[in-house]
This record gives C-alpha cells, structure tokens and sequence, in this order.
C-alpha cells in the first residue's frame, strides 16, 4: 500500500495542528509540525526574525524524515501551512519523487478569527505553543495565497 502524506493549508490559529493531532491519531500516522520545532529552537515567544530563519532549515530536515517515513512504509502528516502555490507544488513534487500520495487539506477561517484563536492560545501561557504576536500574525497572513481551482483538496472548517 503506498503511503500518503497529508499536507495542511490554512492560516496560523485555523485549526490545523488540531486537527493534525486528531488524523494522525485516526490514522496512525506520524506528525511533523513545524512549529514544534521553532518552540523547541527559540522556547514559545521567538522573534520574527527566528521564525524566519529557521523556517527553510526546518523544513528541509521535516522533508529528510517525511522521505524516511514514507520509505518505511507509513503515512506523514506535515502541519505547516503550505502557504504559497509554490511550496505546494514542491511539496506534491517531492511526495511524488518519494514515491507516495498526497492530500491537500484546505481550512476555511476568516483572518479576524484565526487572530482571535491565537490571541486565546497565546493567552494560555503554554511553553509548548508557538506564541504569535500581532504583527507577526498579520505577516504571516499576507503570504498566503489561495488554492488554485487545479488543486484537489478537501475543506476543513477548522474555525
């Protein structure tokens, strides 16, 4: 049976990481978040200028482990926003070159919203999630660009 990674598109405080918690537990696959790393690199409050350099090097070693997993046989689900049409592609292109499938989870959540839901979970004072301030937030919301009608996806209402 050919694995199968499971690629996240919202933005932050959509429901993502929830939600990747819950496949990855139906599904008994292995979760690989980005966040996790930034909080176990910087602690819950990095700068922005730390969430930006550490973004294509945690990348790129969560697509070394993702290659691995997929190898041994199992399903992956990366929770990390797969924002633009570009790293999209990629990433289809290196499940594809993995020798696995892929399926595009979009998460459908007005900006107001989500920023509500990481003002709330940024109030939790937990040291285990990422705290995102305002203008990061916004930032990070300005990147993301809508599916485009050729890519297949299934709806999450994460909000």
């Amino acid at each position: 049976m050919t694995a199968t990674v499971h690629l996240l598109h919202g933005l932050p405080g959509c429901g993502k990481t929830h939600f990747a918690r819950q496949l990855a537990a139906e599904r008994r696959c292995v979760l690989l978040s980005h966040d996790e790393w930034v909080v176990r690199l910087f602690g819950s409050q990095p700068t922005t200028a730390q969430i930006e350099s550490a973004r294509e090097p945690i990348h790129a070693m969560l697509w070394m482990y993702t290659s691995r997993i997929v190898d041994a046989g199992s399903d992956v689900v990366l929770d990390f926003g797969f924002w633009t049409r570009g790293e999209r592609d990629r990433a289809r292109e290196q499940v594809r070159q993995a020798g696995a499938a892929h399926r595009l989870y979009t998460f459908k959540c007005s900006p107001q919203l989500a920023w509500e839901r990481v003002k709330r979970r940024n109030g939790l004072d937990s040291a285990d999630s990422l705290h995102i301030d305002e203008q990061t937030f916004w930032l990070l919301a300005g990147r993301i660009e809508p599916l485009m009608p050729d890519e297949t996806c299934t709806s999450v209402h994460g909000c």
